[in-house]
Order: C-alpha cells, then sequence, then structure tokens
C-alpha cells in the first residue's frame, strides 16, 4: 500500500513598518496588522500562481470569514515583520 504525503503549501514576506502606519508615539495601529495578513495572502497567491483575478475570473469566491490576532508585542515604524 502506497502512502501519498500531502505537500503544505506556505510562504513568508517581511514588512517594513512604513511612518504613516502609525501614531505620533509611532506605534502601528491595530488595525493595520489585518492589512498585512492581506499582504501575506496576496504573496502566497503570487508564489503558487494565485491571482485575485484568476478566482474571479472562474466565479469563485473566497472571503475571510474569521481573523484572529493576539497581539504580542506592538509592531512600531521603521520595525520589518514576518
Amino acid at each position: 500500500m502506497e502512502v501519498q504525503l500531502m505537500k503544505t503549501l506556505s510562504h513568508t514576506i517581511e514588512v517594513l513598518i512604513r511612518f504613516n502606519e502609525a501614531d505620533p508615539l509611532g506605534i502601528v495601529w491595530h488595525g493595520h496588522y489585518i492589512r498585512y495578513f492581506e499582504d501575506g495572502r496576496e504573496a502566497f497567491g503570487k508564489q503558487h500562481g494565485i491571482g485575485y483575478m484568476d478566482f474571479f475570473n472562474e466565479n469563485v469566491v473566497v472571503p475571510i470569514v474569521h481573523a484572529e490576532c493576539n497581539y504580542k508585542k506592538s509592531l512600531k515604524f521603521g520595525d520589518t515583520v514576518v
């Protein structure tokens, strides 16, 4: 009996925190974190040859229905996050 292993698809990106994403104290507003997740989602698709328009052209909808973020440490202007 042959066992097939499923390939796990993954991708990481590094995001530089820009000046306009931080408040006057230099701390990133919590709502921007979801955008960083979306940057990762888009980079993942690009890495694996799946673009937003591919889904659209096939009439496939792939909404995000739940997102969760535990804020362990604040990001600040000039930081990079993976």
